[in-house]
Parts: C-alpha cells; sequence; structure tokens
C-alpha cells in the first residue's frame, strides 16, 4: 500500500479512522508558501485546522523534526489554531516522545485496518488492482471483446534415444507351451531337441515308467 492510497481512504472515510472527531475535509495536496505541502486538510468541530502528512512506512524522527518546523513557520506566519498530525503504519516509542514534547498529533494506522475499512466500504485500493490489470493486459482481445489467451511457444519434442535391448527373435519358437493352473506344461516335449528325432523322448520316458511298474 502506497501513501496516495492511505490518502484517499482518510479523505474519503475519516470518520472510520478518527471516530467522534468530526473532521471536514477541506483540501488535499494544499501547499503553504514558504513552508511545504500537506496531503490532507481538515477542520473539526472547533473550527481547527488539521494538517495531516501521511507516511506508508515506519514513522522515522526526521519526519517528525520536519512537521515541527512547518508548525513553527506556520505559527510565524500568524496561523493560529492549527493541528499537525502525523498518519504511519509504526510510530517507535522515540519518535512518539518527541511528538507529544512537541504537540503533534499521531496515529498509528496499520495496513490491515486501512484494508479492512476498504473491503467494508467496497473501496478500491488503486495500487493493489493495477499489477493484476497489469498481468491481464498481456493476454490479447480477439473479436467482439472476447478474450485471447496469449500463445506460448510451441514446445519441441526431441527424438527419444535408442536403447540396445539385446538379440532380436526373428523366428517362432519350436517349444509350445500352455498353462495349467499356476504351472506351464510343454505341449511338444519331442521338440526340445531341435534336430533329433523322437526315439529320444522315449528313451527318455521308459525309466519313469519302468519306476512307477515297479512301485505299483
Amino acid at each position: 500500500m502506497i501513501e496516495k492510497d492511505m490518502e484517499d481512504l482518510i479523505a474519503t472515510y475519516p470518520d472510520d479512522f478518527f471516530p467522534r472527531r468530526h473532521f471536514v475535509l477541506i483540501g488535499r495536496q494544499r501547499s503553504f508558501a514558504g513552508i511545504g505541502r500537506f496531503d490532507l486538510v481538515f477542520e473539526d468541530e472547533f473550527k481547527s485546522t488539521i494538517l495531516m502528512e501521511m507516511k506508508a512506512r515506519t514513522l522515522k524522527y526526521e519526519d517528525a523534526t520536519q512537521v515541527a518546523k512547518y508548525r513553527d513557520e506556520l505559527e510565524r506566519n500568524g496561523c493560529s489554531n492549527i493541528v499537525m498530525w502525523l498518519v504511519a503504519p509504526q510510530i517507535p516509542s522515540s519518535v512518539r516522545e518527541f511528538l507529544d514534547d512537541k504537540g503533534i498529533e499521531y496515529s498509528e494506522i496499520h495496513v490491515p485496518e486501512f484494508r479492512l475499512i476498504a473491503e467494508r466500504r467496497d473501496f478500491m485500493i488503486k495500487s493493489e488492482v493495477e499489477p493484476q490489470k497489469a498481468s491481464v493486459s498481456a493476454a490479447s482481445i480477439g473479436s467482439a471483446g472476447s478474450f485471447v489467451a496469449p500463445q506460448l511457444p510451441k514446445r519441441t519434442r526431441l527424438p527419444s534415444s535408442v536403447v540396445p535391448t539385446g538379440p532380436v527373435v526373428t523366428s517362432h519358437p519350436a517349444l509350445c507351451w500352455r498353462a495349467v493352473g499356476y504351472d506351464l506344461v510343454l505341449d511338444n516335449p519331442e521338440s526340445s531337441m531341435p534336430g533329433s528325432s523322437s526315439a529320444w523322448w522315449t528313451a527318455l520316458k521308459r525309466p519313469y515308467a519302468m519306476a512307477r511298474i515297479g512301485h505299483s
């Protein structure tokens, strides 16, 4: 939040920030010859003139001394019934002591309080809206006011790397398997020895058959 936002809110809704003070705005950015310019000028119910200065940062000692010089110069010029007022989101205790000693009013108003009043009053904080507008302006407006999102550059797909996976099978296997429950059964065991006849399989089965006969 910038000082202009603070100034706009206080100028528009002084009673929200200073209840029971009955401030009436009589000027903004008013200059006094040979002295300086003040953000806001109010008049209260006692016809006192309040010269208000905003700071959107922690109030410094230099800010307080400058306002004190303004007040002294106004009094030398014959101005009476003048109240100097400083507004900042944070005012250190040392600066408070100086302001109290010089008879200068001050108010510590934090940024969340400004935002709360702005939300309650449906007030637009310009400095916080403009960045959003800038991001939207990056997109173009098409015909008939239609919104056209900006086109992103196309991504170039790089060719995938070829990873060797071993020898390539180019012929069908000689063995045929089938699933029986959780097991695999060889359907053509006679082909498990390529180039040989089926006699070897018969010879292989004979001892097994003889073992079964002996067992029985």
